[in-house]
């Protein structure tokens, strides 16, 4: 819900912002893993983006630095990559499949599903009136390694 008085692009009556937040889980190299009940899916993101804590947490071996990074409220914070694998699940079907994501110790309030490792193996329709996504695996859909 908002705080304060909503802005003018929400309906009148209304005190939600509607995002398209779906559930994720994130798999690290050894099986640990983390749930995310909300997660944004994001055209505009180059990258797929987690806590950088969530790394730790999941012991994913980051690769080496390599300078990208992400603009989070006008400050820098550098992005660091892993490889990992990423599942979701709706109406008893489940797809996991192997990724390589950015993570960042941007203070970021949802993991962003962004091109590169999410976005780019899914065929993603915004139905906007309705505040539904739908999700399908297309042809660039990674074979799961597991």
């Amino acid at each position: 819900a908002l705080t304060g008085p909503a802005p003018p692009t929400i309906p009148p009556g209304e005190n939600v912002r509607w995002r398209p937040l779906i559930p994720i889980r994130i798999i690290g190299p050894n099986g640990h893993a983390r749930q995310f009940p909300r997660a944004v899916a994001d055209p505009g993101a180059d990258d797929t983006v987690f806590p950088l804590k969530i790394a730790e947490l999941i012991h994913v071996n980051l690769r080496a630095a390599t300078g990208h990074g992400i603009r989070w409220r006008g400050q820098f914070f550098p992005l660091r990559f892993g490889d990992v694998q990423l599942e979701i699940s709706a109406n008893g079907t489940t797809l996991r499949w192997p990724a390589i994501v950015a993570f960042s110790a941007a203070p970021i309030r949802y993991p962003l599903l962004g091109i590169s490792g999410f976005l780019a193996c899914m065929d993603a329709s915004f139905l906007g009136n309705e505040r539904v996504l739908s999700l399908e695996p297309n042809e660039a859909f990674p074979v799961s390694a597991g």
